[in-house]
């Protein structure tokens, strides 16, 4: 398990993404959905629009990174 630290943010970053997408965009993810777009907007205002784009995106980043042997 040593060593996928960067994996298991990367996978949060997405998983945290995909729902922020859902709330942003089509309001289609609930209760936690609409809490997600509400905290986001409140935290970065008109950014919340960029904001589950950049988390998919930090999460692929960090999945694919290859360790440093």
């Amino acid at each position: 398990m040593a060593g996928h630290g960067a994996d298991v943010v990367g996978l949060l970053c997405v998983g945290v993404g995909l729902v922020t997408a859902l709330g942003v965009y089509v309001d289609a993810a609930g209760p936690v959905g609409r809490g997600l777009h509400e905290t986001v907007g409140t935290l970065v205002g008109w950014g919340r629009l960029l904001a589950p784009i950049a988390l998919i995106g930090v999460g692929i980043v960090l999945v694919r990174q290859h360790p440093d042997d």
